[in-house]
């Protein structure tokens, strides 16, 4: 993983979607391609603006020429690869995606209540409730 290309990707990634507001552009750095995987959407927005793909194209030319095969590669909502669930979300749908892993927890809970009866003797009730709890961490 090169830190210096992560670090252009990343500036220039944050101007794209402060400058388009419809834009969602995930990214991740793929072990298996040797490169930074970038992905853009919605393909409706990006084929209605030429300002947006003429910027793509030169960023990609810069990077290409810079980095040669070590260039991260690029293409519309994961069309050539698939990013995984790690894979970083900026842009308009950022919040709306959230990855949420659920651990089950089994949690025994022992209630016990001492009540008077009429000859003023206590006795006690004791119930044991079994749940299982849903966290979400």
């Amino acid at each position: 993983m090169n830190k210096e290309i992560e670090f252009i990707l990343v500036r220039w990634c944050k101007e794209m979607v402060n400058k388009y507001n419809w834009l969602t552009i995930k990214y991740e750095f793929s072990s298996s391609y040797g490169v930074y995987l970038v992905s853009f959407s919605p393909i409706s927005e990006i084929s209605e603006s030429e300002e947006f793909n003429v910027e793509v194209m030169r960023f990609e030319d810069e990077m290409n020429a810079q980095y040669g095969n070590n260039a991260p590669l690029f293409c519309d909502e994961e069309r050539n690869f698939k990013l995984t669930d790690n894979a970083v979300i900026m842009g308009s749908e950022a919040n709306a995606y959230v990855t949420v892993r659920l651990h089950a927890v089994q949690m025994t809970c022992t209630q016990t209540e001492t009540k008077e009866s009429f000859s003023k003797e206590g006795y006690v009730i004791s119930n044991t409730f079994n749940n299982t709890i849903i966290i979400a961490a």
